[in-house]
């Protein structure tokens, strides 16, 4: 049964009406409308607010169980990964941004595997050549 088909009280359609009504006309207040655009208006709010509300999807896993030591698992697809923002750009066409906000995930949320960023960083120490430096001072003064 559609939510057109579900009989509803009338409390339940006077309050539609008044949000319906309230909504439009803010709308003409703020824009020149002709009588048609409001009836459109009108109905198309409507038709919205009759409509059944799509719920938000499953993700593939539970959120608190997506980001492992050594990989993440996508809440879309339920990939596991080490680089996330890689498989979201190339296969599902999202930004992390995007992908954030679509599963409600805070602004930290990792797009690493926590021990594939531990690792990088390891190696950018390793390697950097200001480490060189400040190890070849320490042995001069020791």
């Amino acid at each position: 049964m559609t939510a057109a088909q579900v009989p509803s009280n009338g409390r339940d359609t006077a309050a539609l009406q008044e949000r319906i009504v309230a909504l439009v006309s803010h709308q003409a207040e703020q824009n020149a409308m002709s009588l048609a655009e409001t009836l459109r208006l009108a109905l198309q709010l409507h038709e919205q607010m009759r409509a059944p509300r799509a719920e938000r999807p499953a993700p593939a896993v539970p959120v608190t169980e997506s980001v492992r030591q050594d990989f993440l698992i996508c809440l879309e697809t339920g990939a596991k990964l080490k680089m996330l923002r890689r498989h979201l750009q190339d296969n599902l066409g999202m930004t992390p941004e995007e992908y954030r906000r679509k599963w409600q995930l805070p602004d930290d949320y990792p797009m690493t595997a926590p021990s594939y960023s531990a690792a990088k960083a390891r190696a950018r120490q390793a390697t950097s050549p200001d480490r060189h430096r400040r190890g070849a001072s320490r042995t001069a003064r020791g």
